[in-house]
């Protein structure tokens, strides 16, 4: 796929302002663009699914017993999000 060709998201109301490729297509391009009033920036953020990061995590919770990067505290305020989005939208919160 051709970078130039893919969908992006601006968010110009945040500072610094940032464009990046719709997250779903991450994996293709992982470019994201900062600009301010210093100049522009790239940041390249990898290409691994952020499955892999999770799998690896829990993996190595399973064989070795290492701690988790979260708890039940951090699905719960994920959930709020998650609620608030959907109000957002219109929809009830499932």
């Amino acid at each position: 796929m051709i970078a130039a060709t893919l969908p992006t998201v601006r968010m110009p109301l945040m500072t610094p302002a940032l464009r990046t490729l719709v997250w779903m297509l991450m994996c293709d391009d992982d470019r994201l663009t900062i600009n301010t009033a210093d100049g522009t920036v790239v940041e390249r953020l990898g290409t691994r699914p952020s499955y892999t990061y999770q799998l690896e995590a829990f993996a190595a919770h399973v064989q070795h017993g290492a701690p988790l990067p979260l708890d039940t505290a951090d699905a719960v305020e994920n959930m709020a999000y998650v609620d608030a989005a959907y109000r957002a939208a219109g929809m009830m919160p499932r």
